[in-house]
């Protein structure tokens, strides 16, 4: 069965021609790699572009990154590389500052038949999770989200795996106060 084959595997699979173990591979890591794309870019049809880029790189270099062992890290790498360039490209990073508050898909909608108080607070610490600083949000999303551990994402963007762990600790005591005093960051 090829969606229990390793990412390895699959990867090696689809260098001898198997397109189906490219399939899966693109299957299993989609989603992930597409939260941390939106949330780096806060775009919908921007992280679904740079998602195809990022693959598509994956792709160009497969033949080199099929003996690594973690390609899932790899492919974050390169799909991070894409949302920082597009962000330079664009300078989209302070008009999204600008604007973080103005979209409605980054603010906290109040909708009142759910009735569900957790669903609030979740579409508040959503909302709480985008108005961190840009390297703490990105650890927060990787660890929590995406579910990488602390040294995968080190090797993702590229710094310690200590620098990793004290952005994720100082982005969760920033969410911790946020929720707990119910201000905004």
């Amino acid at each position: 069965m090829v969606s229990m084959r390793r990412d390895g595997e699959l990867i090696a699979g689809y260098l001898a021609g198997d397109e189906d173990a490219f399939e899966a591979f693109y299957r299993r890591h989609r989603r992930q790699v597409y939260v941390y794309l939106l949330s780096c870019v806060r775009n919908r049809a921007t992280a679904e572009e740079l998602l195809q880029e990022a693959f598509l790189t994956f792709v160009r270099h497969a033949a080199k990154l099929r003996d690594r062992h973690d390609l899932k890290a790899c492919l974050l790498h390169m799909a991070r590389s894409r949302a920082v360039d597009f962000l330079r490209r664009e300078g989209r990073e302070a008009k999204a500052r600008r604007e973080r508050s103005e979209d409605p898909m980054f603010r906290p909608r109040v909708d009142s038949s759910r009735g569900s108080s957790a669903a609030l607070d979740a579409e508040r610490l959503t909302a709480l999770v985008h108005r961190l600083p840009g390297p703490q949000r990105e650890a927060v999303v990787l660890r929590v989200f995406v579910g990488m551990k602390f040294g995968e994402i080190a090797t993702t963007v590229g710094v310690s795996e200590n620098t990793v762990v004290s952005r994720y600790r100082y982005g969760i005591q920033k969410l911790r106060a946020a929720m707990g005093s119910r201000s905004k960051l």
